[in-house]
């Protein structure tokens, strides 16, 4: 068992590799992030940080080597070790403009600012595209027009988020489509694109 005290993280920096573990080759992710506290000429500071289960699929073809990334999840410290975990709970490509404007943002929004959006990755790798993920990206996008709350990767205060990914290694159980929160899921058809957008309250 390893609950502990949690704290909430937020870090923006560059993606170094993949590291692996018991359970898989892409257990988790090397994150260079420089270092904030005034220090000149310091050198970046290196984070490890936990990958779950779905976060593994999604950003093992997602992510490629200095790829700006904002991570946000919980700091825990493991029981059994006393040892630091990171854990990534979210994990979104910024462009380098998003990067300027948030580089000096390493805490977590308050309360009273804006909740965080709510991500809708659609994997458009050929397979998934041959299933027809296509039409369920434009039925989500037209469900999400209706509801007037249209966004895309790069809006920063939109209450629903579109993202298109690489493949989540599920080929076979296209078209995939993970929400956070919400979950993934599998075989969706432009319908249950629809009704996964009207869900949302």
């Amino acid at each position: 068992m390893a609950d502990m005290s949690a704290a909430q993280f937020c870090l923006i920096g560059q993606f170094l590799t993949f590291l692996p573990g018991e359970k898989s080759p892409y257990q988790k992710l090397s994150l260079e992030v420089a270092r904030d506290d005034g220090t000149v000429n310091a050198p970046p500071v290196t984070y490890q940080i936990q990958l779950g289960k779905d976060l593994r699929r999604m950003m093992y073809r997602y992510l490629a080597p200095q790829d700006w990334v904002r991570v946000v999840g919980k700091q825990v410290i493991d029981q059994r070790s006393g040892q630091m975990v990171w854990r990534a709970a979210e994990i979104s490509k910024l462009s380098l403009g998003q990067v300027n404007q948030l580089k000096h943002q390493t805490a977590l929004p308050r309360a009273s600012q804006s909740p965080k959006p709510i991500r809708v990755l659609i994997c458009q790798k050929s397979d998934c595209r041959q299933r027809g993920s296509l039409a369920v990206s434009q039925a989500i996008e037209a469900a999400i027009l209706q509801r007037g709350d249209f966004a895309n990767a790069e809006a920063g205060n939109s209450k629903i988020v579109i993202q298109t990914t690489g493949c989540m290694k599920r080929c076979q159980a296209g078209p995939n489509v993970v929400m956070f929160p919400g979950g993934a899921h599998s075989r969706v058809t432009p319908e249950e694109g629809r009704s996964l957008i009207q869900s949302i309250r």
